[in-house]
């Protein structure tokens, strides 16, 4: 694939590149004569920029240039990666949430396969007057080849380490040399001993006339065509000297094969799903008919907890597939992956390709690869499936919608949901959003009919009836434990006792939620962001859940030396420690992030869960969402206030999807279940809807609340925030950007209301300080135009190493 250039055999031959690593725009560099043929959209190229050597990502034909050209520096790929209709959705992406072209590329592209240089400093003068800190860097520089200025800046989180090295390269103390770092990742292979053609009888007869177990393994290979070395392995004795003989008497080559590495898979049963209720052959039957004559639509497929949603899913999927056309579906956690996955896996064999964080580089790269080779029809993946290969794609499917991990909170700052529903549209093909708790923007445009609404009002599962919800008030309830009511404990109890199983809801991990010193009240904070750290006992550390700053659990207080600290608060931690105390025969299960830090454990613990391994699951919100166990009768909440009172406009809405989601675990069996939730604030809104199982009523009520307040759906938003290290220099950045957006929404006429600067929240994240602008506009087209008026007089980055970053619909207010 060439990009053409036209007649003019005098003009330099240019390209425009989208390059990787935040570089603004599209370049045009030219293509050097020794290059003979022009890459094509979607190759890969090797650029410089400024003084590094970085992965661009050629995409159309550079034009007519006026002025001095760079030269492209090497080719990487003997293929496009992506092609125009790929490029056109990285573009919309690009455009609407104001991020770079080459940093959505790199996002859509699987990790680890770009080639960039990396810097090396050395220290090649003594130094006379420094700082204490100068000196560190220029002793730590003495080392033989220097050290990567990336391991300085991990060696020293809280300090000011490029700027410092820069200073000192400029007094030639220090010297900063690049040079390319391409250990990119590798696609899976097996090499495989394949028959040379064109041989003849009588030759390979006469070849190995006298080599009667040399011959046997010739034949074995002529007989399939070609042979695993493997596979040879197993099936002959001492065949590499075998198969080297037939190499080198010209009988045989060996060649490498693309080979997939493979993939953990949970042990879960998945039992294929007779017969549909009235209501899922209705939901369906609509989707089946967008899917046959290849229309865009867009479904809000509402329906509760075991309704039914997934079947609906895959047999919409198995007619795209009728149709010789591809699926996407999208899940929100790598949790919720395996489960669906293996359902999806055992309805089409052989055709379904994962892609989530939870995979190695190697193994997201190989899955890439089957999609793009098209060996996987249908994809299961997390938010970045969206970028998924697919030529051919006939359904997509989102579900749990309203997850805000569809949300990327590093640039590319895309919502999957959001960006999934436009590919659709560019593809024209249906796309189904599934949820028990739609969020309140896709609710409200299946209010206004923008989005069809397809109900799914009843169980499909047990005896098709909701668990019953009962409400804790932990302010005169007796307690077990300082989290555990009585109540919890009895019924915890019961369920133990009659051999069901009981899932427990608690979104902290750790311990314990911070360490305090009773005689002082000294409580131990992390050194670099504005929060406490957390107790994890079996690791004897405090951990920052932010930054990952580590320290040894303490003996004293460092301020008073008192021994006897309390521990306040608990984890997932603690509540399972607790448990095996209080039920020494139950078999408790721990699933959370540091219990799944391990490759594999996440599809062991499930795994064991469903196969009656355990008794009791306790965890973090990984436990609440997508799981279908059949022997759980009791779900309990430890702390519903956990999310109810952050200042966040959204925080009435998580809480009350993430405890409805919770509750749908209980009752899919055949026996009664109950759910439990234990709260200080039992009159909230949130929770009241909740122990009815009444999703329009609480949506009805918090979007007139919405309403009022210009809140989305009701409004569009955007987040600048802007950080550094020194306070004063933040705060000024934001004071000036926010008077120019003040000043160009007047002279625009442009109908933005900007709130702020304030600091934020969380006021300081990896030593940086943060403060934060809240842009509100009627339409996204109000609010972006601004951004982009004002960002085009150079605000993007300030001196002193303050940064700026704009988040286009904003979920993470903190």
């Amino acid at each position: 694939m060439t990009v053409t250039t036209g007649g003019d055999n005098n003009r330099p031959r240019t390209v425009s590149v989208a390059p990787a690593g935040g570089a603004p725009g599209v370049l045009t560099y030219r293509v050097p004569p020794h290059i003979v043929h022009l890459p094509g959209i979607g190759v890969r190229v090797l650029v410089p920029l400024g003084s590094r050597s970085v992965t661009g990502y050629v995409v159309g034909d550079g034009g007519e240039f006026s002025g001095p050209l760079r030269d492209i520096l090497d080719i990487l790929d003997d293929e496009p990666l992506f092609d125009g209709e790929s490029l056109a959705f990285f573009r919309f992406v690009s455009d609407y949430y104001l991020a770079h072209l080459g940093d959505v590329i790199r996002a859509a592209l699987p990790a680890g396969i770009n080639v960039e240089s990396k810097r090396r400093v050395r220290t090649i003068s003594e130094p006379t007057e420094m700082s204490d800190f100068e000196n560190t860097i220029v002793d730590r520089c003495r080392k033989e080849g220097g050290v990567l200025l990336s391991s300085l800046i991990r060696e020293y989180p809280n300090r000011s380490v490029r700027y410092v090295v820069d200073k000192l390269a400029r007094k030639n103390i220090l010297e900063i040399d690049d040079e390319l770092d391409d250990r990119a990742v590798s696609r899976g292979s097996v090499r495989v001993a394949v028959c040379v053609p064109g041989v003849s009888d009588p030759v390979w007869e006469d070849a190995l006339r006298r080599a009667p177990k040399a011959r046997e393994v010739y034949l074995a290979i002529r007989e399939a065509g070609e042979m695993r070395l493997p596979e040879l392995n197993e099936r002959f004795r001492h065949v590499s000297g075998r198969v080297k003989m037939l190499c080198e008497r010209g009988l045989v080559e060996i060649q490498e094969r693309f080979h997939p590495r493979s993939i953990p898979r949970a042990s879960l049963g998945t039992g294929r799903v007779d017969s549909l209720s009235h209501h899922q052959e209705h939901a369906l039957d609509a989707i089946r008919e967008d899917v046959d004559t290849g229309v865009f639509s867009v479904n809000l497929l509402f329906g509760v907890t075991g309704s039914g949603k997934t079947e609906v899913y895959i047999r919409a999927v198995e007619r795209a597939l009728e149709k010789g056309r591809g699926a996407l579906i999208l899940v929100p956690e790598i949790s919720l992956t395996p489960q669906l996955a293996v359902r999806i896996e055992d309805r089409f064999p052989g055709q379904v390709a994962m892609l989530h964080s939870g995979l190695s580089r190697g193994e997201r790269l190989d899955q890439w690869e089957r999609i793009r080779r098209g060996e996987a029809q249908v994809v299961v993946g997390a938010r970045s499936a969206v970028f998924a290969p697919l030529p051919d794609i006939g359904i997509i499917v989102v579900d749990e919608e309203h997850d805000s991990s569809y949300k990327q909170h590093e640039t590319p700052r895309y919502h999957a949901r959001d960006c999934a529903v436009m590919l659709g549209k560019m593809k024209n093909v249906p796309v189904v959003l599934g949820s028990a708790t739609p969020s309140l923007e896709s609710w409200q445009n299946a209010n206004t009919k923008r989005y069809r609404l397809i109900t799914l009002p009843g169980r499909v599962t047990g005896e098709g009836v909701l668990p019953e919800v009962e409400i804790v008030d932990m302010r005169v309830s007796p307690l077990v434990t300082p989290g555990l009511s009585g109540r919890l404990m009895e019924l915890l109890t019961k369920t133990m006792e009659s051999s069901a199983q009981a899932i427990l809801l608690l979104n902290r991990r750790g311990f314990s939620t911070f360490i305090l010193c009773p005689k002082c009240g000294h409580r131990f904070r992390c050194p670099s962001c504005s929060i406490t750290l957390t107790y994890h006992k079996k690791k004897r550390v405090l951990l920052c859940h932010y930054c990952d700053y580590t320290m040894r659990a303490p003996d004293e207080c460092p301020e008073c030396r008192e021994h006897a600290l309390l521990q306040m608060g608990a984890g997932t931690e603690r509540v399972a420690e607790e448990l095996s105390e209080l039920l020494p025969d139950a078999r408790i299960l721990r699933l959370d992030r540091d219990a799944v830090s391990k490759k594999g454990e996440l599809e062991r613990i499930l795994s064991s869960f469903f196969a009656g391994d355990g008794d009791l699951l306790v965890g973090t919100q990984m436990v609440a969402k997508g799981h279908d166990f059949s022997r759980v009768t009791l779900v309990g909440i430890i702390n519903a206030d956990t999310g109810l009172n952050l200042p966040d406009f959204r925080a009435a809405e998580r809480s009350f999807s993430l405890l409805t989601q919770a509750a749908g675990r209980a009752g899919r069996g055949d026996e009664p279940a109950r759910v439990v939730i234990q709260t200080y604030n039992p009159e909230h809104p949130a929770l009241v809807s909740t122990t009815g199982h009444d999703y329009e009523g609480f949506a009805s009520e918090e979007l007139e609340s919405r309403r009022e307040l210009r809140y989305p759906p009701f409004s569009r938003l955007a987040m600048i925030r802007i950080d550094g290290r020194n306070e004063r220099e933040v705060s000024a950045a934001a004071r000036s950007l926010a008077d120019r957006l003040d000043e160009r929404t007047g002279a625009l006429n442009c109908p933005v209301s900007v709130l702020g600067p304030v600091p934020a929240p969380i006021e300081r994240i990896r030593g940086r300080i943060r403060y934060q602008l809240l842009l509100k506009g009627d339409t996204s087209r109000s609010v972006s135009r601004l951004i982009s008026d004002v960002f085009e007089g150079g605000l993007t980055r300030r001196g002193g190493g303050v940064r700026i970053a704009v988040d286009i619909d904003p979920i993470d207010m903190l």
